[in-house]
């Protein structure tokens, strides 16, 4: 008899670890902007949230889980006087479905088995408050069966538990509203070398509001928030193969040593080492 191989396809595999911690907020609770080359799973167990995720504003409350890509900036606080209770664990995969949507909706037996599955990391590895140091001695088994759980738990969340659309979550007021059309604003108008008080001109707003809004939810001034996303772009401008000089033209940069200093400053190497060291990273 002749055998054929069915092979299986595998949609998520996690290859690393970063942080992992379960924690309760005060009810003032806000934590700063910022962004990271790997994915951050956020679950609300228990009160709600607010969180930030590049353009949008969400308002999260027991139950619900959201799923930031990697370089997306991101925020969090305590919404509504509530001493929220959140689960979040920072990972990086070699692979991940393409996601439309990353909120999802967890019923009970979901939010226990991930609260089961976290207590069980300090059994695997070396776990200081809630950085994942590494893997205990003769625990590398117990270690691979926490990731391949978690793996499980992504799967369930991405394929039974995904919303479609991000409208009940979505934060109306007109604030929030405001900050979206000032992050579209900004990514419509990224190849710019923008003044504040032009971004205000843009989008109908007074510079003092315009600041005041953007702080509320990026907790970081807006020329920096500009510029992030700015290097942002750079990236993937240099992962597609353009010039250093290209891309500074295309990114509003007077000179392209200027980017080059600006591209270090905020990314921790030069545009040639980044493309060194993504070339080595993709063979």
């Amino acid at each position: 008899m002749d055998y054929i191989e069915c092979k299986i396809p595998k949609s998520i595999n996690v290859s690393g670890l970063y942080t992992a911690f379960k924690v309760q907020f005060e009810a003032n609770y806000t934590f700063d902007g910022e962004t990271h080359n790997f994915w951050e799973l956020v679950i609300v167990l228990d009160g709600d949230i607010g969180v930030c995720a590049g353009n949008k504003i969400l308002s999260l409350t027991k139950g619900d889980a959201f799923l930031h890509e990697p370089m997306e900036f991101h925020r969090i606080w305590s919404e509504h006087q509530t001493c929220p209770t959140v689960i979040i664990i920072t990972f990086s995969a070699e692979m991940m479905p393409e996601l439309n949507k990353r909120v999802f909706t967890l019923p009970e037996e979901e939010l226990k088995s991930i609260e089961s599955l976290h207590g069980t990391l300090e059994d695997a590895y070396d776990y200081n408050h809630f950085i994942v140091n590494g893997i205990k001695e003769n625990c590398s088994i117990k270690a691979e069966l926490f990731v391949k759980k978690f793996e499980i738990f992504l799967l369930q969340a991405i394929y039974k538990y995904q919303k479609k659309t991000y409208e009940s979550e979505i934060n109306r007021t007109k604030s929030a509203l405001s900050y979206t059309s000032i992050v579209r604003f900004l990514e419509s108008n990224i190849g710019l070398n923008l003044s504040i008080d032009e971004i205000a001109a843009g989008c109908n707003m007074s510079r003092s509001n315009l600041k005041k809004t953007f702080a509320k939810y990026a907790g970081l001034g807006i020329m920096k928030y500009f510029m992030m996303l700015k290097m942002r772009q750079a990236e993937n401008y240099l992962q597609s193969g353009l010039t250093v000089g290209d891309i500074a033209t295309r990114l509003g940069f007077c000179d392209q040593n200027y980017f080059s200093t600006v591209f270090k400053k905020h990314c921790g190497s030069t545009p040639s080492e980044y493309v060194a060291q993504y070339k080595y990273n993709s063979n």
